[in-house]
């Protein structure tokens, strides 16, 4: 989504312009300052900058969610397969333990061999 020139107020900043443009920062140059200010985007939108235009807030808040939504369902998956991986350590430590019973038991049935 194409921002430069687009107005945005920043909630200490007050309003400004988006003069540059990159993949995850913007710049802005805001009325009351001399020097323009980075953020990272869009995440800055997020919490303390705000479109002027509400279409475009609206569809800046649309990808937000997007984005959101996906990263929680990365977050689900990762702690899907950590608790998998949990699973089958648990299992293989019960696996090592109960061989290592069948072991100790066998041993104790065998009879001993005397010394000579």
């Amino acid at each position: 989504m194409n921002i430069i020139n687009e107005k945005v107020n920043h909630t200490r900043f007050g309003d400004g312009a988006v003069i540059e443009q990159a993949s995850a920062m913007i710049t802005v140059k805001f009325d009351e300052s001399d020097e323009p200010k980075k953020f990272v985007y869009p995440d800055a939108f997020a919490s303390f900058l705000r479109f002027c235009d509400s279409e475009v807030q609206a569809r800046l808040d649309g990808e937000l969610r997007l984005i959101s939504d996906r990263l929680e369902e990365e977050k689900k998956l990762r702690e899907e397969e950590a608790a998998k991986h949990l699973e089958e350590l648990r299992l293989a430590a019960l696996v090592q333990k109960r061989a290592a019973a069948k072991r100790t038991s066998a041993a104790k049935k065998a009879p001993a061999v005397p010394n000579k």
